[in-house]
């Protein structure tokens, strides 16, 4: 069996630095809304429900496009599926900024996470197929900090812009660059990789796998595949909402904040956010790379700053964001061990792109209960009520991994075919 990808490490790492930018790209413009949600509900433009149902809707979309696109992603050209997305997504923004009305934001919203469906699936198998396997693990990992750079991104120009409008029109200037430059550099590195024979024990080890069960989605239910992935989109749920409605619980909490000001105090959150990811790295390497124990040590470690970060309102609001700061930064710690690292478990089957399609359509679903969910809570309770359902949230997250450690492990270690 052939395969081909760059052997070089120079070509190597400018193809994960093309994928970081483009991944990177992407979630800053799909956040984008949401760090113009604070001024967008404080200029009176739109309601909490109203940029609710926006972001609700894009999410509930994206979801299961994202599987779809993982599908594809495994059968057809990942660059030719990043390449729409991008294009796709430079024309909604586009769009968005030249009318800013309810309907016209909402119909935009929705299309750009349609025509997103093949932009991390199609990252994701480039990284997991066409690197040289001696760097791909380590660009599994290092794809991870593009969410919390995206995140701090939007977060950055929100704070900066004049009008909350032009966090779009930014975007679309991104999104033309990076085509631009995917179309040049990934053409030139293309030409680059050399076609490689697969080794014949590596082939019959795959067939042997296959054989033992009945396809590649039964083995995911016998090794406890799902648990793991239903932790993470509990994990997206809670992150999602945490930086989303921050700065509007901030505000609403706590007198003589602003609008701006309580988006900049934000941006902490992503600071503690990619230092959780580095944290994941060492405990992958040093204490365990076991994707369900891993998660269930970062949710156990979030418990006392969610429970803290419970009485908002009542304690110094520095307080309460240090506190949601660590529950980011170990959230973000388990990051990697419910998406990225669980997808590569299934390289060897050729289905990593299938799988990330999966993890990331679940995440996307998480991010649509946080948009009805908790600002349904904050409208019919209040703010407290919402830290309290992550809670809650988070020490059924730590059960579900106590249950599912033994059988991933034997997964791991290939007792379960």
């Amino acid at each position: 069996m052939k395969t081909k990808y760059l052997e070089n490490k120079w070509h190597c790492l400018i193809l994960f630095i093309l994928c970081f930018a483009t991944y990177t790209c992407v979630y800053m413009t799909k956040n984008m809304f949401s760090a113009a949600m604070a001024s967008i509900v404080s200029e009176g433009i739109m309601t909490k429900s109203q940029v609710g149902a926006i972001s609700a809707a894009y999410w509930l979309v994206y979801a299961p496009f994202q599987i779809i696109g993982g599908f594809l992603t495994d059968k057809y050209s990942p660059f030719a599926l990043v390449s729409i997305g991008l294009i796709g997504s430079a024309v909604s923004n586009l769009i968005i900024y030249t009318n800013q009305s309810y309907t016209v934001i909402m119909i935009a919203w929705i299309f750009s996470a349609a025509i997103q469906f093949g932009v991390w699936p199609g990252v994701f198998k480039i990284l997991t197929d066409q690197l040289n396997p001696h760097y791909r693990d380590k660009a599994v990992f290092g794809i991870s900090f593009a969410i919390s750079v995206g995140i701090a991104l939007s977060m950055i120009t929100a704070s900066f812009v004049s009008a909350w409008k032009y966090n779009f029109l930014f975007s679309v200037i991104l999104l033309l660059a990076l085509f631009i430059a995917w179309i040049f550099i990934y053409g030139i590195l293309k030409r680059k990789m050399r076609v490689v024979e697969i080794a014949n024990n590596d082939i019959e080890i795959e067939n042997e796998n296959k054989s033992h069960v009945a396809s590649m989605y039964l083995l995911t239910f016998k090794t406890g595949f799902w648990i793991i992935a239903i932790v993470g989109f509990f994990r997206w749920m809670i992150d999602t909402a945490v930086v989303s409605v921050t700065p509007t619980m901030l505000m609403e909490s706590y007198d003589g904040l602003s609008s701006s000001f309580a988006t900049v105090l934000s941006i902490l959150l992503v600071v503690f956010s990619t230092i959780g990811i580095f944290i994941s790295g060492i405990v992958q390497k040093r204490i365990t790379g076991n994707e369900a124990t891993a998660s269930m040590l970062f949710m156990s470690a979030c418990l006392l700053p969610i429970g803290v970060a419970c009485f908002v309102g009542k304690l110094n609001y520095l307080i309460v964001l240090l506190c949601l700061s660590l529950s980011m930064m170990l959230l973000n710690g388990a990051t990697p061990f419910t998406n990225s690292f669980l997808a590569s478990r299934f390289v060897k089957y050729g289905r990593s792109g299938t799988m990330w399609g999966i993890l990331n359509g679940l995440a996307s679903v998480g991010n649509v209960f946080a948009s009805i969910v908790f600002v349904y809570i904050a409208d019919g309770w209040s703010w407290n009520a919402v830290v309290i359902s992550w809670l809650a949230i988070m020490i059924l997250c730590v059960v579900l991994c106590l249950l599912v450690m033994k059988r991933w492990k034997s997964f791991i270690e290939g007792d379960i075919l």
